[in-house]
């Protein structure tokens, strides 16, 4: 016999345990992220403290250019370096947030033909149609 309070409290079920996931994902890549960029800050801040310094010391304004123009092709690279990482970890969550959509409106297009089928009385027609599909 069709219930609707046992339907709809298993499909609140489901969806706080997608929600769930969905807010453990966004955490997890927002650490990462957050992660990454504090390394490399932390990196930058250490090489350039490091080659400001020898520039100070450094009485040769030729060279302290040729070293700063150094400095600064390392940092660009290190930047563009930072930013593939953060791309990288960006794709990633996309597509565990694709998967986590997917097989949520995967389930719910099966509950609804299910509950379909149970009120016009056609049990096996929701399955029958979802295999067509």
């Amino acid at each position: 016999m069709l219930n609707p309070l046992d339907q709809f409290r298993t499909m609140v079920n489901a969806t706080m345990e997608t929600a769930q996931r969905f807010a453990s994902l966004s955490c997890d890549e927002a650490q990462r992220l957050f992660k990454l960029q504090m390394d490399a800050l932390g990196a930058v801040f250490v090489s350039n403290s490091k080659h400001l310094k020898s520039l100070l010391d450094n009485g040769d304004a030729k060279k302290a250019f040729a070293q700063w123009t150094e400095v600064a092709e390392a940092n660009a690279q290190g930047w563009v370096d930072i930013q593939r990482a953060c791309n990288e970890v960006a794709t990633k969550s996309q597509t565990q947030w694709l998967s986590l959509v997917t097989e949520g409106m995967g389930a719910f297009g099966k509950a609804y033909l299910e509950s379909l089928a149970l009120l016009t009385g056609k049990a096996g027609a929701g399955e029958e149609k979802s295999q067509a599909g």
